[in-house]
């Protein structure tokens, strides 16, 4: 099912901008990335650009086939569910760093499945290889809870519902808000509020050390355990 439109913007223009640069200075020309969940581009096309080797993969065709993507010597495409256990892209070896950026972790619901994320990345990736996620962990997740009453943003532009258990939310901008509807409907996409606390455990888990927090970049990074 191809994503709305806006789902392929995850963050405004100066915080893209910031994670895009922070990704930049961590990879230097030459070194091996795999980009999942690489959407229109947004993070491998500034890397290919800048000479990394990156292989960008998503299962999404209307995101694939956007004008966005241009032909790159640096750029190999794959169009593939990275969670699929038939999945390729962690067949590699030895490789310089694996994102999984623009939130889209919270795309994935079941603890076994970014489990298997994150120990396929620590399979691939040299001693020197990172990790790299969005840093929602750290801030969402409370933020949430603690400065949105009823589930609203101070402005009442946007609104996220939760999921029984309280582990999911749907997310709802503009006309689609309505404090009403407390609920998530059926056909509305959910979100999983994974916490640090959890990622932590799994990361631990799966052969990697401590995290560090690159705030100016929204970026958590692991590494492998020493």
């Amino acid at each position: 099912m191809a994503l709305p439109e806006e789902d392929f913007e995850v963050y405004d223009a100066e915080d893209s901008e910031s994670q895009i640069s922070g990704v930049i200075d961590l990879f230097s020309p030459g070194r091996r990335v795999v980009d999942l969940g690489a959407g229109r581009g947004r993070i491998a096309l500034p890397l290919a650009e800048h000479g990394v080797q990156i292989l960008a993969v998503d299962h999404d065709e209307a995101a694939l086939s956007h004008e966005n993507w241009t032909e790159h010597s640096n750029l190999q495409v794959l169009r593939e569910d990275f969670l699929s256990p038939h999945a390729t892209w962690f067949e590699g070896k030895d490789l310089d760093g694996v994102l999984c950026l623009g939130n889209t972790l919270n795309l994935v619901q079941d603890r076994n499945r970014v489990h298997d994320v994150f120990r396929r990345a620590a399979a691939v990736l040299s001693d020197t290889g990172i990790f790299l996620i969005d840093d929602f962990p750290l801030w969402g997740p409370d933020m949430i809870r603690t400065q949105w009453p009823l589930g609203l943003s101070p402005d009442g532009d946007e609104q996220v519902v939760w999921a029984p258990g309280g582990q999911s939310f749907a997310y709802r901008t503009g006309s689609d808000v309505d404090s009403d509807r407390r609920y998530p409907d059926p056909a509305e996409r959910l979100l999983r509020a994974w916490s640090i606390a959890e990622l932590e455990k799994i990361a631990a888990e799966s052969g990697f050390g401590p995290w560090k927090h690159d705030e100016s970049a929204l970026m958590i990074l692991f590494a492998g355990s020493d």
